[in-house]
């Protein structure tokens, strides 16, 4: 339980500040919220 909330808090930091953005839909009439920093997680994850 302790490395779980120790990873938890590294992994907090590691990503620094986090600042959303809005985007709008091109085939529906919404907008939703865009996370850079998720695209760059998904490639790190994939190089290991």
């Amino acid at each position: 339980m302790i490395a779980g909330i120790l990873h938890t808090i590294v992994f907090h930091r590691a990503l620094g500040l986090v600042r959303p953005k809005d985007k709008d839909s091109e085939l529906f009439e919404i907008t939703y919220v865009s996370l850079k920093i998720l695209v760059t997680i998904y490639i790190m994850l994939c190089q290991v």
